[in-house]
């Protein structure tokens, strides 16, 4: 049986595993004040803000627009992301699977290859 890894690895693109520790207002801009509640966050060494990472999505994208897009480019990951669990029966780090994909054609046809991947 395929794994989820295995699956989107037929994307290509490259395998991401982006820093864990990212400045707490980026997803605090993006999401607003109530995701707070479940960020991991804390006081760096120059006293900024810190959190760990909550997904993949956002220091994905946020690195993919401050590198800039040219053509389709395709980040896969599996790796750990960290939020206060919802109940107490929640794990505060969990393996987090998937792809983003930048650039490619906004068309019926990319859509449905990439349901079909999901």
């Amino acid at each position: 049986m395929s794994t989820p890894q295995d699956i989107f690895a037929r994307l290509g693109g490259e395998l991401c595993d982006p820093p864990i520790v990212m400045p707490a207002n980026q997803p605090l801009e993006l999401s607003g004040e109530a995701v707070r509640a479940r960020l991991c966050v804390f006081v760096g060494e120059s006293g900024e803000e810190c959190a760990l990472r909550p997904d993949l999505t956002l220091p994905l994208a946020i690195a993919q627009a401050e590198a800039g897009v040219s053509g389709e480019t395709v980040k896969r990951y599996a790796a750990r992301a960290f939020r206060l669990p919802a109940v107490a029966s929640d794990p505060v780090e969990f393996t987090q699977v998937g792809f983003e994909r930048y650039g490619a054609p906004s068309t019926a046809e990319t859509d449905a290859e990439t349901f079909a991947l999901v």
